[in-house]
């Protein structure tokens, strides 16, 4: 059984990226002061990385949502689902690769973390709250035609 419906309420991708990459700008220049207070020395570099890896794995996890959204709950969910696996490669790849160089893990992984789990949150947010328009959507599409047989 399919949910879509021609009058499904569009995701608002756009604003929800704006304020993805507002958070993740602000929460960057809150720990670039913050974590070498914390940390000691310059860990700059790794905060840096971190924001890089968390707003970018934000944005690439929004895409599979806004581009599915118009398909119903169901692919609004698997869309959600296939952007959190795209955020964790993202986060785990950054931790590998900065392993290797010339980064400090201990304050990068802090980092990553107070970055990451804020755009979550939001994302998660959005997401729902568009699923629960959609779903008060579809059950009034439903009353009507239930209310017409």
């Amino acid at each position: 059984m399919s949910t879509r419906t021609d009058n499904s309420p569009a995701f608002a991708s756009s604003r929800v990226l704006a304020l993805l990459v507002g958070v993740a700008w602000l929460a960057w220049a809150l720990l670039r002061v913050l974590l070498p207070q914390a940390f000691g020395g310059a860990v700059t570099r790794a905060v840096d990385v971190a924001a890089l890896a968390a707003g970018g794995g934000a944005v690439v996890g929004l895409l599979p949502v806004a581009a599915m959204a118009r398909g119903g709950v169901m692919s609004t969910v698997w869309g959600y689902f296939m952007g959190a696996v795209g955020r964790a490669v993202i986060a785990l790849a950054t931790l590998v690769l900065a392993s290797r160089q010339d980064v400090a893990i201990e304050p990068m992984a802090v980092a990553l973390v107070l970055i990451y789990l804020p755009l979550l949150g939001l994302e998660a947010g959005f997401v729902g709250r568009y699923l629960w328009r959609l779903d008060d959507r579809l059950r009034s599409v439903g009353a009507v035609v239930k209310g017409n047989a």
